[in-house]
């Protein structure tokens, strides 16, 4: 390479911004995260089983009609504005010109759609005409979302990860103000009301951030009037849409055939116990943030260090997911009851079953960043066909005779089958050393299995003492698995905590 730079440096160099990208994403995530659980405390304990089913199955649907809404649109800007070089201004206005009207055009005609369906899916579907109604508000902060997710995207295209950060921080604390007064006074309309107000919030947050950026990268608004960048934005955009098209409607499949075999009940105690393990996601979203501009870059300029960075990434993030992993899938009950209330602690099965499918959702979301960053949405597009269809199928079998159980035992299943597929998706495709990847994702087998066996077979006074035991020495497990940089990497966000509380003088 020019000047004497080595293929290490630049592993090197992106690995660091990797590492300073996640941690800003990290502290925001954990905000946002801890604002959610707030957030879920105040609906669950307050809604109760019934109503939360009702307000999971309302924003469940909203994620399907958001799908249709931002059309794949802004992951086709982070994929294509990421790649531009600084000089690229007029290019980068007129991909974001073309982004922002295809996606307004497509939030017009879903919203509208919806508005007309929204009767029979309350009372034909659901049997609670009171759906119909949340639903049709609830579009209000949809369209609010969906027209102000291309400029937002932007911040993760040109990798402002402070900026992002600072944004999510912002608009998670003020999203507990708004919840908690409309949730307690209005209950389950209040909760409805909530996330239109808060997305209102997520507006004015994004733009008071955007001013400066757009003005640093000398953007303009420019509609494009020749074909050409609309059809470059779609080619990307239609198999990202495709493959949402898959994945959220089989969720929500899944919890209408929970309601149609059991209750509104069953799916609250569902959706307590999903929303609870999909707390682990926080890890492998705050390095997908920062990842997906780094590898598109990676792919276009050193494509021969692709495949190294992709597998230090994939490691480093089964080393972070593991141990919180574990510890939760330890002690479902206790986290339910705390967080949820005694109303809720029958959903620890369910936890037990949901957490191993979350750890395999999130190892496989690296391998899912590396397929955007690099373009090929297509294939991605045939990895999410198999997990829709095995859930659907798995979903149709079980459901009906296990109700809750049998929802979570097909998702478990269902992210297994991805996983296999996408692991050797990616050894073929990017040539990755299963000697690599093989080590982590064994230990991470082991742990997990063993950790559910002692919980759920031992009683006490033998059962937490043991579950402890394993937890740590899976811990010590992954200390001798790391490398010297992964352990450099994983150890700086408790460096940087330290210097905060001490600086040195």
């Amino acid at each position: 390479m020019a000047g004497g730079t080595t293929s290490r440096d630049v592993i090197d160099s992106k690995a660091t911004r990797m590492e300073k990208g996640t941690l800003f994403s990290l502290f925001a995530l954990i905000v946002t995260r801890l604002a959610t659980v707030v957030n879920s405390i105040i609906m669950v304990r307050t809604l109760g089983p019934n109503d939360f089913g009702i307000y999971s199955i309302v924003l469940l649907t909203l994620s399907v009609v958001a799908i249709f809404a931002t059309f794949g649109v802004p992951q086709a800007i982070v994929k294509f504005l990421s790649a531009l070089s600084l000089e690229e201004t007029q290019r980068a206005s007129r991909l974001f010109g073309a982004g922002l009207a295809l996606t307004v055009s497509a939030t017009a005609l879903t919203v509208s759609a919806a508005i007309l369906l929204a009767p029979f899916l309350g009372v034909s579907l659901y049997g609670s005409p009171s759906v119909s109604q949340l639903l049709i508000v609830a579009l209000l902060g949809l369209v609010i979302n969906s027209v102000i997710s291309p400029a937002a995207s932007l911040f993760q295209a040109f990798e402002r990860i402070r900026e992002m950060s600072i944004r999510n921080v912002g608009t998670a604390i003020l999203s507990i103000s708004v919840t908690l007064p409309l949730v307690v006074l209005y209950g389950l309309s209040g909760a409805v009301w909530a996330t239109v107000i808060n997305s209102g919030l997520a507006v004015f947050v994004n733009l008071s951030l955007l001013r400066g950026l757009w003005r640093h990268k000398r953007l303009e608004l420019v509609i494009p009037r020749s074909p050409s960048e609309y059809r470059e934005i779609l080619n990307y955009a239609l198999p990202a849409f495709a493959g949402g098209l898959l994945v959220t409607p089989a969720l929500w499949f899944g919890s209408t055939l929970l309601i149609s075999a059991g209750t509104f009940v069953d799916l609250g105690q569902y959706s307590a116990a999903f929303g609870l393990s999909s707390y682990l996601l926080f890890i492998p979203s705050a390095i997908g943030i920062p990842l997906v501009p780094i590898l598109s870059r990676l792919d276009r300029l050193e494509p021969g260090d692709f495949s190294t960075f992709l597998t230090k990434t994939f490691r480093v993030s089964t080393f972070l997911l593991l141990p919180p992993g574990l510890i939760l899938l330890a002690f479902p009950d206790v986290f339910l009851g705390f967080l949820y209330g005694s109303e809720f602690v029958d959903a620890a099965p369910l936890v037990r079953l949901m957490v191993p499918a979350v750890f395999l959702a999130g190892v496989t979301s690296i391998f899912g960043y590396g397929i955007a960053g690099t373009g090929r949405m297509w294939h991605g597009l045939l990895l999410n066909v198999t997990w829709g269809i095995a859930l659907i199928m798995l979903s149709i079998l079980l459901v009906p005779a296990s109700l809750a159980r049998g929802l979570a035992t097909s998702y478990l299943v269902a992210y297994g089958l991805l996983f296999v597929e996408a692991f050797l998706y990616a050894r073929r495709t990017w040539f990755l050393n299963p000697r690599d990847l093989t080590p982590p994702m064994l230990l991470a087998s082991l742990s997990l299995f063993g950790v559910e066996g002692v919980a759920s077979l031992l009683f006490d006074p033998w059962r937490v003492p043991a579950t402890i035991t394993m937890i740590a020495a899976a811990v010590l497990a992954e200390f001798a698995l790391m490398s010297r940089r992964e352990a450099q990497v994983l150890s700086e966000p408790i460096r940087r905590l330290v210097v905060w509380i001490n600086p040195p003088y």
